[in-house]
């Protein structure tokens, strides 16, 4: 059964904890599903609320607070789904909103998650998984509610600008998170941006205006990255061009956070619905068993060898290990398999993003770029392989470590600065 949260009252031997359900509103225009999902949920300790279309939707929301709202996609027209989540996200920034459909495409659930949506899940997944499903309404209610908290603790911030900056550190780890919806973010953004202004009216630092500018600067394409990548990397210029960050160690991080999840951010921007169409290409599902050994779960004899002549040129960051690694997940999941990290994207890059051969038993394999990346060369393309994975080791603290902090700082911002080049030339 799905945890609720616990409120507590009295104090002393008067303190008691009491269970509240928490509330949802379901949208979906089959009754006969809202009320086998109301159920479902009832029996999870929720209180459920329903309404059969977006206008109801939006009666009921200002009539109560649920939790969650969980809609359907296809209602009275093909996306209403859609247009509930904008008008929900418009009006309760922080409302968690999960579109839950049994005929969405990849496109509308990309432009569900863009327009605000916690999650995008599959009916029939639901009902496979039920378990899955409450803890996932668990994790997105979870998150509003940190959120909430880092909001309201930025806006009582101590005037002092070293409580300001330990504000602005908390408030872009949180921003940092890969799985926080898009209201969320901006309203964690607009908070960080609030605390660059001094008591006295002044500004902390460089405004947003200077800092996309020498953004321009060190990269000329600095416009044709998405808003929600130029968010991050000004974000993160605006703490590695701060002095504090020497001496704070959380600050020195979420650098480090800002500018990896940045070049992630645009790199599944372009490259995201490519893979999708690979994993589910059945050609490419004897390609990977062939780089694969069934039976020790390493690589092909063979395909290690490539890879480790291949990867001779590049550094030490992307090896055959890392490789084996990524390719051991994909074939385990097929196309149930999500590209997270840069990791992840960067041996994807490398191994499908570009034409090779490699000898196997029966003779030569050739690999014709199934991923069909265009804009980029050879070299370079190996090179923002090389690059994504570098630029995920060098925000690990444990992984190059001669480097000192300020300059791993500048080695990231460098690196992830040559990565979006060459990610914005890719089609």
């Amino acid at each position: 059964m799905a945890r609720r949260p616990r409120l507590t009252r009295g104090g002393g031997s008067d303190r008691v904890d009491i269970m509240e359900p928490q509330t949802l509103l379901l949208v979906d225009d089959n009754p006969n599903y809202r009320s086998a999902f109301r159920r479902n949920l009832e029996m999870e300790g929720y209180r459920v609320l329903e309404a059969e279309n977006a206008s109801e939707a939006m009666s009921e929301l200002a009539r109560s607070q649920p939790a969650v709202v969980i809609t359907d996609l296809d209602m009275t027209h093909r996306t209403e789904g859609l247009d509930l989540i904008r008008e929900c996200k418009r009006h309760y920034p922080l409302l968690p909103v999960i579109l839950i459909s049994a005929v969405g495409t990849f496109d509308e659930g990309a432009l569900a998650q863009q327009f605000g949506a916690s999650a995008v899940l599959s009916k029939s997944r639901i009902e496979e998984a039920a378990a899955h499903f409450c803890e996932r309404l668990q994790g997105v209610v979870r998150q509003r509610r940190r959120v909430e908290e880092e909001l309201a603790r930025a806006e009582a911030a101590p005037a002092e600008e070293s409580a300001r900056a330990e504000t602005r550190a908390r408030l872009a780890a949180l921003l940092s998170e890969p799985d926080l919806d898009a209201g969320c973010k901006g309203a964690l953004y607009e908070a960080i941006l609030s605390l660059e202004t001094r008591p006295d009216g002044g500004v902390l630092g460089r405004s947003t205006q200077e800092i996309e500018r020498r953004l321009a600067q060190d990269l000329p394409q600095f416009a044709q990255l998405t808003a929600e990548t130029r968010e991050m990397i000004v974000l993160a210029d605006d703490l590695y061009f701060r002095g504090e960050r020497e001496e704070s160690v959380s600050i020195s991080r979420n650098i480090g956070f800002s500018y990896t999840f940045a070049v992630e951010c645009e790199i599944k921007h372009r490259i995201n619905k490519k893979i999708v169409r690979l994993l589910a290409d059945k050609a490419f599902g004897r390609l990977l068993d062939g780089m694969m050994d069934a039976r020790t779960g390493g690589l092909d004899l063979f395909f290690n060898q490539y890879v480790i002549q291949a990867t001779r040129q590049l550094g030490e960051d992307l090896n055959a290990d890392i490789a084996r690694q990524v390719l051991g997940k994909m074939r385990e999941l097929r196309t149930r398999y999500k590209a997270d990290g840069l990791k992840a994207l960067g041996v994807i890059v490398f191994l499908f993003g570009r034409n090779y051969a490699f000898k196997t038993v029966r003779g030569e394999q050739k690999v014709a770029n199934p991923l069909g990346l265009k804009g980029l060369s050879e070299e370079e393309t190996l090179a923002l392989a090389d690059m994504l994975v570098r630029l995920q080791h060098l925000r690990n603290p444990y992984v190059h470590p001669e480097f000192t902090a300020r300059e791993k700082a500048g080695k990231l911002r460098e690196t992830a600065l040559e990565c979006l080049a060459l990610i914005l030339r890719l089609y």
